[in-house]
This record gives C-alpha cells, structure tokens and sequence, in this order.
C-alpha cells in the first residue's frame, strides 16, 4: 500500500553571486518489497524552490506502509549561480538522507536530523534499481536494470548471480562473517568501527581488491562511492585525536576532484590532502588546527573589496618579484589581528598596550598567521619560515621570515646590457648542464679600451653575483650602487679571492634600498692576456620576506599612535620603520568602545585614524597602506557602544577613499553568513571566523 509524507522547510541558497532555477531533488535511495512484490514508484522527485528557499506548499514523497524494507531518499540541493563572466555554473550540495515513516506534515531539517536506518531485507534487484537511477539511467535502460545489471560510470556488474544483499552491523563484522557471501551481489553496513558512527556504506560485489573495499570469506567488495563518501566511511575517526592519515589516503585513491564534506569534524592527519575538496570540517597537522574556510572550500568566492588606490595589486606584483630581494609586511592592529581568542594563542596578560605586550605564537589559525602561511606556501616554495618575536615583547612568535633564491639570467627586460668601444663582443650559450639553463659571455680583445655592463635595478639589502671562475684571461669587475662604487676591484680569476669553478660572490649594499640601480662593469686585468672573458650563470636573490604581527589588544587609532608609532613607542620600538613595503592596518573595532580613554565621537574618530595613516606614512615614507575593516561582531551598537560596526565600517570606507588606499572588507563576509557562528565571543573570530577572514584577504590579493 502506497502512501505520502508531505515535506516542509526552507533550504536557503548561501552564495555571493546571483543564484536562480533552485530546487531540491529525492532520490529514492532503497526500493521496497513485500513478499514476492517489488515497490518501484519514481525513482526521482524534484521540486523548485521559492525565492527564498522554502518548499511549496502540499509537496509530498511516495511512502510505503506495508514493505519490509523503508523508504529513504537521498536529498540533493542544485541552482545555477553566474561566475564572474555572467556565464551559468551548476551547483550541487547532497544534503543527506532521509527516512519517511508518518504521513506529516514534517519537516526536511528534522528528517535528515535523523539517521536514516538500514533496510531490514535488502535485496539485490532493489539495489540494482536505486543504482540505476542514481546513475542517470534513461527509459530505455530500466529493463535492464530490472534484469539484474546495476550501471555505474562505466563499469557493468551482473549481480544477476547474486540475488541477495546482506546486512552487517560494522565493517569488521562483514569481513568476519561465517555466512555463505558467495550467495550475495551487495552488503551493507550501518557504522565502520560501531553502528551509527557514520561510517556505513554500501558495498557490492567485485573482482578484485580495491581502495576501501572489503576482502571477505566470499571474494571481494568494492565500496559504492557514486552517491558521495565520508571519510568515516574509510575508518577516519574526525575525533581531533586519532590520526587520519591512512584513511584520507585511502579516500584520495577512491575518488579526486570531489568536494567531502567533513561533517564539521577534526581530523588529525600528516600532511593536508589535497586530491579533493574538503568542506565544513577542519585539519590538524602538527599540532595546528586549522579550518578547510582557509584551506580551499573559499578559493572561489569572490573578495570583499574596494580597490582605491592598487596597493593590494602591487603586493601581489612584489611577492613574486626576484627582484624584490627584500619585503617587510608589518600587520597593524587590536585583538583580532593578535588572534586574542584563539585557545592554543599566548597569554595576553600582563599588557599595557605597548610593544612590550605578549605576542601572538606562530602555531594558531589567525587570519594574520593563515596569511603568512598562505604567502609562504605561494612564494617561498612552502619553506618552513625563521620565527621571532618582538625584541620588547616577554613571550610570542610575532615574527615570520620566509626565504627562497631566485636566480635571473642576465637578459630580459629588468636587464640592460651594455657594450662601450669596439673589440668587445658578447654572446649567450644554452646547455641543460649550466645551472641556469645558460650562460652569457662577455669578450674582451681591445687590451682595456672597451668594456661590457650589466645593468638592473632591485630593492632590499643584497644580491649574489654568480660567475664561472678561469684559470686564466678573466676580466675583473666593479659594482656600483646608484652611481656609488661599492667596493673595490674583484677577480674572476680561478683561485683569486675564493674563486671556485662556479663562484657565487655575495655583494652587500649599504643599507635597505629601494629601486636600488646596480651596475656590474668589467674592468680590464692587466696581466690577464690580450683576450679577456667573463662567464656569467646569473643574478642570484636570497630573498626575504618578513611579515610581523603588531596586533596589540584593546587598542584603537588612537591609542596605537600613541604607543606605537610615536615616543619612540615607550622605549619598546616603533612599529614600523623605513624597511617596510606593505603596512596592513586592521584597526577600528576599539573606537565603538566607552572607555575613559576612547571618549570621542565618531567624526573625532575619524580623525585618529587620518593621522595614524599620516604617522605611518612620515616613518615608511615608500611603504604601501592597505587599509582593513575587522568582522562584524553581534555585540555591537548602544547602550554598550557609542556606535555599530557598520558606523566604523563606512567612516573607514571614506578614509580609505580619501587617502587613495585599498580597503579590505572583513565585514562583509561575516554578513552574508550566520556571524554568531564565526564567533568565539560575539567580538573575536574563532578558528572557522579566522578562515574566513584569512580566505578574503587571500582571495583579495589572488584578484579574485
């Protein structure tokens, strides 16, 4: 006896971009019987959703009430959504399944609240049915299906031999069972340590072992992964204790290019997989937990931005510049910027709001450190960084260097190369075995008339000049420095001065430089021959970059001028200096507060933060101002603050605006999500709220 359950509820669409033809689809997930009688309704339902994501009114799903199997349907959310070209892109989410035993009104978020139960006779015509129609199979195919032919991608197993499935409580029952399984085409389980874990899967039938598969008494079964996994299904555990490694590894030879939802689970594993998608779930590895918000679920989403001035453009440029030797990025700000509420962060106490305050440790999931992460995986090869900390501060990690050498052979446009006289002639070699791939030569055979130049500019502290050594007719050089000689005359004959076979020669300039102009000239070696040469492989760069957390807790413009940028910081140091290229200011969320030392209006607020950008520009005078809003909290506004976060928000819009500098939204991802959830405190960011933050910024400087 058919009958319906009616369906109610809303699946809102969360997405950035405009989303339309919403609907949610039901997949009749495992077929019922009674006795000899096969249930085969429909085997999908979908139904379009309001604008608002609610499901119609009076739509109802087939049920049986007389089967000795039940009646549960895979949901699957799909929409369109336009990508940043207007063009349609399908999403697809799978909700989860559901199991339908009254006649409701019920509604779909306590369905797939409730885990739907394994079916009491399962059998293996039914399976090959719900297969079937998972896979897309048209008309045409039901008979075979019904034949006994489950179709799945492209492989074709004939479970017409098999016209059982058998049922098993766990994973390690299946593999121990006594029965006959020589009699069944598929198995299913309901946990893969204990039942209910959230590891049961579906197995059927195969021909040899394979990833997650079960080799029984019986032969072998493969793990049924067309309808999606779970990594419980492979053994994770997603307890933040045990390690998931060899699970993961296991998932990742299952299946790539899949988006896994992690169930909001922790999994301690080695190394971070990344042959798939993982969403709503978190990574710990080494100790440091971190969210998949900043680890690829956002790699799409579009950043919050307004782009004033290009000076989040030019980061870009400059983090991928070899000649960019030297990069300091310094990160002003308060408590959030510090990563104050994270559990694993340094004591934050005793504190004066000074630069003696603690500082930030390195391994904890700030947006601040996820951005430091994050450039040191993009532009230092994923180098482990040198930590440090401010020399005033009594404990923290504030400080991360990342360092990486880049080699540039000496043509292209950064290069000029240069021949003064005749009898002076210069030539390129290309063989695999030079370091470089070549090697640029110059000849001399004018006895000292003539000579050759290498001439580029770069920015930082130091430069490696990489030559070939002779035993003899080298040429010497000089180096010069915005027309300044530095140092003397160097050799490049082989046993002079150090000389290897392959010399790197380090050259130091006087201090940090900015579009320093370097010169290399050759210089005629008297006793060297009337045929001089000189064998260069390149220009080598032991590049830096440096990326300092100044986040001090509780501080505001006014109050971080105060004690940080001016009076020599109260003998704790300045927080920048004339070796900074990029300064990100993340301040502001202070300035709502009613503190004694915050009783200012709005517009005096406005004020603090112009003449914090005046004082920062007076010390790093060729520094690059990226201005930042903090998230939005959900303790804001009157009678505790004197204004809201989205006051604050604008007036730095406008300042931002009126100083010609990029300003980054972190506000406005927190808007388009439930913030409450992002939240450790109702003000600070917890792990996931730091994700998002971090993934904004990241996706800012990515152009996204």
């Amino acid at each position: 006896m058919a009958l319906t359950t009616i369906i109610t509820g809303r699946v809102p669409i969360t997405t950035d971009r405009p989303f339309k033809a919403a609907e949610l689809v039901f997949t009749l997930s495992d077929w019922d019987k009674a006795g000899a009688d096969i249930f085969p309704p429909a085997a999908v339902r979908s139904v379009l959703l309001t604008a608002d994501g609610t499901i119609p009114v009076g739509f109802a799903l087939w049920r049986n009430s007389a089967g000795a199997r039940s009646t549960t349907y895979l949901v699957t959310a799909r929409w369109t959504e336009d990508d940043r070209q207007r063009q349609a892109i399908p999403r697809e989410v799978l909700l989860g399944k559901i199991y339908l035993t009254g006649p409701g009104p019920v509604a779909l978020a306590d369905l797939l609240a409730i885990p739907a139960p394994v079916p009491t006779v399962p059998d293996a015509l039914a399976q090959a049915l719900g297969a079937a129609a998972s896979a897309g199979v048209d008309a045409g195919r039901a008979e075979e299906a019904r034949s006994g032919v489950e179709v799945i991608r492209d492989e074709v197993v004939d479970l017409a031999q098999f016209p059982l499935a058998k049922g098993y409580m766990t994973r390690a029952a299946a593999v121990s069972a006594a029965d006959d399984l020589g009699l069944y085409g598929a198995m299913q389980t309901t946990g893969y340590a204990v039942a209910g874990d959230g590891g049961g899967a579906s197995y059927l039938r195969h021909g040899s072992i394979t990833p997650g598969g079960i080799t029984t008494g019986g032969g072998f079964w493969r793990l049924l992964t067309e309808q999606g996994i779970v990594p419980a299904q492979v053994g994770a555990k997603g307890d933040g204790v045990a390690n998931d490694s060899a699970a993961f590894a296991t998932l990742e030879a299952l299946v790539s290019g899949q988006v896994i939802n992690l169930m909001g689970r922790t999994h301690v594993v080695t190394a971070i997989p990344a042959g798939n998608k993982y969403i709503n779930g978190f990574f710990s590895v080494g100790g440091l937990t971190r969210s998949t918000l900043v680890l690829g679920e956002l790699d799409d989403a579009p950043a919050a931005v307004w782009r004033f001035g290009g000076q989040i453009a030019q980061l870009a440029r400059a983090l991928g510049d070899p000649f960019r030797q030297y990069l300091k990025i310094s990160q002003l700000g308060d408590s959030i910027t510090h990563g104050q509420s994270l559990p694993e962060n340094a004591p934050t106490e005793p504190r004066d709001g000074t630069g003696s305050d603690p500082r930030n440790y390195y391994n904890t999931a700030s947006w601040a450190n996820e951005l430091k992460r994050w450039i040191g995986q993009q532009y230092a090869n994923g180098a482990a960084p040198v930590l440090s900390n401010w020399p005033a501060s009594p404990s923290g990690e504030s400080i991360a260097t990342f360092s990486r050498t880049d080699g540039v052979f000496p043509a292209g446009p950064k290069f000029t190369v240069t021949i003064t006289g005749g009898s002076f002639t210069q030539q390129t070699l290309y063989n695999a075995a030079y370091p470089y791939g070549a090697q640029h030569r110059f000849t001399d055979g004018s006895g000292g008339t003539s000579s050759g130049k290498y001439a580029f500019k770069m920015t930082g502290k130091e430069f490696t000049f990489f030559f070939d050594a002779l035993a003899s007719g080298c040429l010497d050089y000089t180096v010069w420095v915005n027309g300044v000689q530095l140092g003397g005359v160097y050799s490049t004959t082989l046993g002079e001065d150090g000389n290897t076979a392959r010399t790197r020669r380090h050259h130091a300039l006087p201090a940090y430089t900015v579009d320093a102009e370097i010169e290399i000239r050759t210089v005629n070696n008297a006793g060297a021959g009337a045929t001089q040469s000189l064998y260069v492989y390149a220009i080598e760069f032991r590049r830096q970059i440096v990326i300092s957390n100044q986040g001090i807790n509780g501080t505001s413009f006014m109050t971080y001028r105060n004690n940080m940028l001016t009076s020599g910081g109260h003998g704790d140091g300045l927080a920048v200096d004339a070796e900074d290229g990029f300064i990100f200011i993340q301040l502001g969320t202070n300035d709502r507060g009613k503190r004694p030392d915050l009783s200012y209006t709005l517009s005096e607020a406005r004020g603090h933060a112009q003449a914090l950008i005046d004082t920062v520009k007076t010390l790093s005078p060729t520094a690059k101002l990226i201005m930042m809003c903090a998230n939005r909290p959900t303790l804001d506004g009157p009678p505790d603050f004197k204004c809201t976060m989205g006051d604050i928000r604008q007036m730095l819009l406008e300042t931002a605006q009126d100083n010609t500098l990029d300003l980054i939204d972190n506000f406005a991802p927190f808007v388009r999500a439930d913030a409450g959830k992002f939240l450790a405190d109702g003000l600070h960011p917890n792990r996931p709220g730091h994700g998002l933050m971090a993934r904004n910024i990241i996706n800012a400087i990515r152009g996204m």
